[in-house]
């Protein structure tokens, strides 16, 4: 049987965008202040040229739209300021998954690529992102990986959402709330819990599908995929070698610390509901 390093790979992952991006980029928008303390949210600080360094960074892996044309970014922005409801903001996950859902369906988006093609979209990935950066407490990010790892399912992006999050809530308060104190324990921000949380989960996703083939260009979900298999992906194991290398240039000691929280949080993220075929 493989071992199992997911735990030990979502710490390691999770402080990697914590230290090159999300700490920065909660800074940029208001939602924590100089000492990575939370404040209240600040809708008002999210403009075009903020929205677009973050889109930049989560573009390949997350999902948000990053091409050329600043009126894709502008859609968004005047998304979240319209505020057509508190509840996106809430730190109630079924309560804001909820008003993102609404808010996905009321305000889609349509992307045109450079060669001209446009396609209309409903942006619950991004939408989900962005509600983080500006309100982190109380919340989990949703992309097509999670969402697999969690139902079990390829579905389109809504109906995963709201699939992710209702398989999500009964077990997320308890969770989230030990794995942000394990944090905090350890010496860091409490809120990187929240980001190891979805790294977690995203090793998991991410295993859930099958390397491209010859006949095939994009890789096939697999529904029943075991830990073994998820674990043995290429993709997965190019993931675990890029983690190792940062791990190592970390150093001795700061690779002990995450290690140790690794140690610490595995029990309470395997009672996260993941799917098991």
């Amino acid at each position: 049987m493989t071992k199992d390093d997911f735990a030990l790979l979502a710490v390691i992952d999770a402080y990697k965008w914590w230290i090159t991006s999300d700490f920065g980029f909660l800074k940029l928008t208001g939602a924590i202040d100089g000492d990575g303390r939370p404040t209240a949210p600040a809708t008002a600080s999210i403009d075009i040229a903020r929205l677009r360094t973050i889109a930049r960074a989560y573009s390949v892996s997350r999902n948000i739209p990053s091409d050329k044309q600043e009126s894709q970014a502008q859609k968004i922005v005047e998304a979240f300021a319209q505020k057509p409801s508190h509840d996106i903001f809430s730190i109630d996950v079924l309560a804001r998954a909820t008003a993102l859902k609404i808010l996905a369906e009321s305000t889609p988006v349509t992307i045109t690529y450079e060669d001209g093609r446009t396609s209309q979209r409903e942006l619950a990935s991004a939408f989900s992102k962005l509600s983080w950066f500006i309100q982190p407490q109380g919340w989990t990010l949703f992309d097509k990986y999670v969402g697999a790892a969690v139902t079990g399912s390829d579905r389109p992006g809504l109906q995963q959402m709201s699939d992710f999050y209702a398989c999500l809530a009964p077990s997320w308060s308890a969770v989230s709330t030990d794995i942000c104190r394990k944090a905090g324990d350890a010496g860091l921000n409490p809120l990187l819990g929240y980001r190891i949380i979805d790294k977690y989960l995203f090793c998991h996703g991410l295993g859930m599908y099958s390397e491209p083939t010859e006949n095939r260009k994009t890789a096939k979900f697999i529904a029943s995929s075991t830990f073994d298999m998820k674990s043995s992906r290429k993709a997965v194991e190019a993931h675990r070698s890029s983690l190792c290398w940062t791990l190592e240039a970390l150093g001795a000691v700061e690779a002990a610390r995450l290690d140790g929280l690794a140690r610490s949080a595995a029990p309470t993220l395997a009672k996260l509901p993941v799917f098991t075929p």
